[in-house]
């Protein structure tokens, strides 16, 4: 009896040690357009990588009735980047090689 409370206890651990984990690695991503415009943010821990936040505006892009790529018309950026791009006040210059 006493070594099933000590696993559940451990289990309880373990899951809050990943939840935790998981909190600590949440990206915001911003989406602008072409002209440096904010368009949407990602603000989920699910979408950890740029190619996945892509790929969810990609696919709430798709759900509202859009055929465009996401690529030909917007940058995905994290939340760092965007704030840097707009401190610099360079958000309306943005080249297409730069980005992306």
């Amino acid at each position: 009896m006493k070594k099933e409370k000590q696993t559940k206890h451990t289990r309880l651990h373990i899951k809050e040690n990943s939840q935790n984990n998981r909190a600590t690695k949440k990206q915001k991503w911003i989406l602008i357009n072409k002209q440096g415009r904010l368009s949407g943010i990602l603000d989920h821990s699910d979408f950890d990588t740029r190619e996945k936040a892509k790929s969810w505006f990609q696919r709430t892009s798709d759900i509202s009735g859009g055929t465009i790529n996401i690529n030909d018309f917007y940058y995905v950026l994290k939340s760092e980047e965007y704030e840097f791009l707009k401190e610099l006040d360079v958000l309306d210059i943005i080249a297409d090689d730069c980005m992306n």
